[in-house]
């Protein structure tokens, strides 16, 4: 393929945010946009394959070329050298360049382009204080693909709704889905205006696969949109997707009466993954909560039994429960969890 292609994200050639410049493609989205299709380019730089997730000290700089074993995936995401990140120049209209978006600061985190100089300050910060921090993002990812992956294969459900889907990543819901199930169906909601437009490529090229900006607090809207029910059957089993956004939300927001709004609304057999950051008031989550709380104005860490109490009663919580990400149902033999590792946790719960 010619490298003047330039690939989004999402692995799409006409996407708006690339079209702003001549910036190379990523080397692992563009690959893993065709599954089964990966192979190391030739002529780059050596790569240092991790196994497991690496104690990480400090942030490789963004223009470094850096690999990162993501569990349960089989692959190595590598991050192309020389790939700048967005700039303040080519800032999407509607876009608040003073204040940090979790979307674009978990993206810089996954090693992403697609975030501002004010989204990497909060990151580095974060990283500086928490040196661990980033395997956070790295075990959620993770546990992200291998929830969809387990879903498909041993379930009816066939259409998904991830809700505060943030910015696409080396594997998103609909690469994952879709790859075990071509017929599979995917809407993604976010409220950051360059997620939308990286879904506009999408919209061209997938016809199962939509995106669209909304507040995930307004939960109505959502369901009543043309966009969801275009392709969701609310008569169906549906996967609910809230894959680390509900810590984001206080409890005065009542995150809780949003989970009952969806359980209300979908079938029986119908999945709801949830991940989220877990407290058990030690220092670490303390420290990090009081981290994020100061710097984006928001963000809840709740125990194990106020994660679950987020859960509507009658939702059935499959085995192993609620447990640190890297322990749900790895793909490969279990590691032991590192101190940080245990400040995020996986659920999957299904309703009879």
């Amino acid at each position: 393929m010619s490298s003047s292609l330039a690939l989004c994200s999402f692995g799409v050639r006409s996407c708006p945010c690339r079209a702003r410049s001549n910036r190379p493609a990523n080397v692992l989205t563009s690959a893993l946009s065709r599954p089964g299709s990966f192979r190391p380019r030739p002529k780059r730089r050596r790569t240092r394959k991790i196994t497991g997730f690496p104690p990480v000290r400090r942030r490789p700089a963004p223009h470094r070329v850096t690999a990162v074993a993501r569990q349960g995936t089989g692959r190595t995401a590598v991050m192309a050298d020389e790939v700048p990140q967005d700039s303040e120049e080519n800032a999407i209209p509607g876009i608040d360049l003073s204040t940090p978006s979790i979307a674009r600061a978990y993206d810089y985190m996954l090693g992403g382009k697609d975030n501002f100089a004010v989204d990497r300050a909060l990151v580095d910060h974060i990283v500086s204080e928490m040196p661990g921090s980033p395997a956070l993002a790295i075990d959620n990812r993770a546990v992200l693909i291998r929830a969809i992956r387990e879903i498909v294969e041993t379930t009816p459900v066939r259409q998904f709704l991830d809700l505060g889907s943030g910015l696409p990543s080396a594997e998103n819901v609909h690469q994952v889905a879709q790859r075990y199930a071509s017929e599979s169906k995917v809407v993604y909601v976010d409220n950051d205006p360059i997620v939308l437009a990286h879904g506009r490529a999408l919209l061209a090229e997938n016809e199962n696969t939509v995106v669209f900006q909304a507040d995930l607090r307004e939960p109505k809207s959502i369901y009543d949109s043309p966009d969801t029910r275009a392709l969701i059957d609310f008569e169906k089993p549906v996967g609910i997707i809230l894959s680390a956004i509900l810590h984001h939300l206080n409890d005065d927001e009542n995150p809780a009466e949003l989970v009952q709004f969806w359980y209300d609304r979908v079938p029986s057999g119908s999945y709801f993954f949830v991940s989220h950051f877990r407290s058990a008031d030690d220092p670490r989550s303390i420290q990090l909560q009081e981290v994020v709380q100061q710097s984006i104005g928001r963000g809840r860490w709740r125990t194990d039994e106020e994660i679950l109490g987020l859960l509507p009663e009658g939702l059935t919580v499959l085995p192993p429960g609620l447990v640190p990400a890297s322990q749900w149902r790895p793909t490969d033999e279990a590691e032991e969890v590192t101190p940080w590792g245990r400040l995020i946790g996986a659920v999957l719960a299904v309703k009879p």
